[in-house]
């Protein structure tokens, strides 16, 4: 394969972690063996896995270290990173102006495996793999304490969670792949572990398992934060990937677990942007952010936000709504209004008397606290998001009038006034509210996948900027069907992984090709 560099191979292969055996291994520091730490861990499993763990949460929230300095310090942000990486790579979210365009992968044109954007979600998630392998082995479920449990617990539905994510990344959605080369499963010992690319429904069974397991082994336990995973976020990211499964039941009955006891914010919570405080009714899972906590400038606030000074905002680089999906919205619809209306501007000035103006369909839904700092909470779910997968679930089964009440439900507070104009629950409806609710917040290239959706930047009346047009095609527009919706394996994982060939990569065509490489979803049922 010609290669084109964006980034030297020299320098991929110092940035990329690949996946041989010494990755497996956990390495600890003095004389006790694996045997001895493992025991201590029965009788102290906080004192002597609790850092581990930590270790863990803190390479999915913050800097994970692909090693590469044009990203690593202001673009490589663990899962908020992975968020505004899926969000840019859709319909959902348009692109002002060029400004600082390499944080994107706006263009659908860095996913070759030369290029930092397919290593940097594999060395997020491998990371975070290595660690909880590090954990699993320490406990014994059968004999573990409460504690033991509990980290035991994390450790698998943050592992799971991991290959969820990688899964989505490297081959086409589970529907139509299931016999398909995903990627490497790597568990805590040989047995059950595949250094090679393990099909998709291997990869899909292990996640529900380590989930399944999780929500046994966190039942009953209290956590201390919002940060840390318990029952009920396990149950909200299983109600995920039986979604993505087409387990309709299964994904009703997990959400409605989930989203217990987290009632969804009214409307004057929704109209004062209160999207990134953990303290939000709705908010199940995040990281509360402080000023010794915050990554400032590099933070996912200064991306996000376009009335600071960051890359959002006086930079330039301002994320919009995209105009199809803002017209869709009504004007009773308090979301309209976290979003410049269309010919007007947003004034801003910072404390330096420095003047800006936020564009037409300019967000603001994430408003930083502060210009010094940029606080703002990392948000990872919500209750609503399990109000519309079960909607989705519902009108999947038929069920489309127990859709209609719950989808009038969320929207009793989402109207300022006056009734919803919607009279029945459709497909359609359920993905428009998908999509309008969770803007930003880095489902919308995971949903217009499996949804299969066609990218389209171009179309006549368009407010993307013609930098984010993807420019092997005309007019900004990307079949559904496309190589290039798919990540390849980084180069790193090919050179040093021994059961992993050229030959096993992904797909890809030449310049233009827009030959299918996916199948289509004919059969919705429930698998």
């Amino acid at each position: 394969m010609k290669i084109t560099k964006y980034l030297s191979t020299v320098l991929l292969a110092g940035t990329l972690t690949a996946c041989g055996d010494s990755f497996l291994e956990p390495q600890y520091s003095g004389a006790a063996t694996s045997e001895e730490i493992a025991n201590a861990a029965q009788d102290n499993p906080q004192g002597v896995l609790g850092s581990q763990l930590d270790g863990v949460y803190a390479n999915l929230s913050f800097m994970s270290g692909t090693g590469a300095d044009n990203i690593n310090g202001h673009m490589d942000r663990g899962l908020c990173g992975i968020m505004m990486l899926s969000n840019n790579t859709s319909n959902d979210v348009s692109l002002y102006m060029d400004g600082d365009p390499w944080h994107f992968d706006k263009q659908l044109e860095y996913y070759g495996q030369e290029y930092i954007r397919s290593a940097w979600p594999w060395q997020i998630f491998y990371t975070v793999i290595k660690g909880t392998n590090e954990i699993v082995p320490m406990v014994n479920p059968e004999t573990a304490t409460a504690d033991g449990k509990a980290i035991l617990g994390q450790a698998l539905a943050l592992r799971g969670l991991s290959y969820f994510y990688l899964a989505q990344f490297y081959q086409d959605t589970y529907a139509t792949s299931q016999n398909k080369p995903c990627i490497p499963l790597l568990l805590t010992d040989a047995e059950g572990s595949i250094q090679s690319r393990a099909t998709v429904q291997q990869v899909y069974d292990q996640i529900v398992k380590d989930l399944t397991t999780a929500i046994d082994l966190l039942d009953g336990w209290k956590r201390t934060s919002k940060s840390q995973v318990d029952k009920q976020v396990a149950q909200g990211i299983l109600s995920r990937v039986y979604l993505v499964m087409h387990k309709w039941t299964d994904a009703i009955e997990m959400a409605q677990a989930a989203r217990a006891g987290y009632p969804l914010m009214n409307v004057d919570e929704a109209f004062n942007y209160n999207y990134q405080d953990v303290t939000n009714s709705e908010i199940m899972w995040g990281v509360d952010i402080t000023t010794s906590t915050s990554l400032i400038y590099a933070s996912f606030q200064s991306w996000m936000c376009a009335q600071y000074l960051g890359y959002g905002g006086q930079v330039g680089a301002v994320q919009l709504i995209d105009a199809k999906l803002y017209n869709s919205i009504p004007e009773n619809d308090v979301r309209k209004y976290l979003y410049v209306a269309p010919g007007e501007t947003y004034p801003c000035q910072d404390a330096q008397g420095n003047k800006w103006e936020i564009p037409s369909y300019g967000n603001l839904k994430f408003k930083a606290e502060g210009a010094e700092n940029f606080l703002g909470d990392f948000i990872y779910m919500r209750s609503s998001e399990m109000y519309l997968t079960e909607a989705e679930a519902l009108v999947r089964l038929g069920r489309a009038d127990e859709a209609y009440t719950l989808l009038t439900e969320f929207m009793s507070n989402r109207l300022t006034e006056g009734d919803w104009e919607i009279k029945r629950a459709t497909i359609d409806v359920v993905q428009n509210q998908r999509r309008v609710e969770l803007w930003g917040e880095g489902f919308s290239y995971f949903d217009h996948r499996r949804w299969q959706f066609d990218m389209d930047r171009g179309y006549e009346g368009t407010n993307d900027h013609p930098s984010a047009w993807p420019i092997h095609f005309q007019n900004g527009f990307v079949p559904w069907y496309h190589y290039s919706w798919r990540y390849q394996l980084p180069l790193r994982e090919i050179q040093e992984n021994e059961s992993i060939t050229e030959d096993d990569q992904n797909v890809i065509g030449e310049e233009g090709n827009q030959d299918p490489v996916a199948d289509k979803i004919t059969d919705w049922s429930e698998k």
